[in-house]
């Protein structure tokens, strides 16, 4: 599960969100592994959104990242164990 909603941050500026939970195919939550979302680009290598998350004790995960210039950003979140991809995920989030 992954939402993204864009948000104020505590300095005032706008930032984006993405949150979510990832789960064991037997529903158990994903503890402590590293998420990132990153934002797809066509011509060129996809670029790093934010910094890194933890998932916590429920597989719950938030990145924060400041808005990029271009109105809307296809996206995908990945988590990982070592050098193993558990989840890739695509979401999609628009400027507001």
């Amino acid at each position: 599960m992954t939402d993204t909603a864009a948000t104020t941050n505590p300095k005032g500026n706008p930032s984006h969100t993405v949150r979510g939970r990832i789960i064991h195919p037997d529903g158990s939550p994903v503890v402590g592994e590293p998420v990132q979302a990153h934002a797809k680009r066509l011509r060129c290598d996809d670029e790093p959104l934010g910094k890194p998350a933890r998932t916590d004790e429920d597989g719950r995960y938030v990145i924060e990242y400041d808005p990029v210039k271009r109105r809307s950003v296809d996206l995908y979140v990945q988590v990982r164990c070592g050098k193993e991809v558990l989840v890739t995920r695509a979401a999609s989030a628009c400027a507001r």
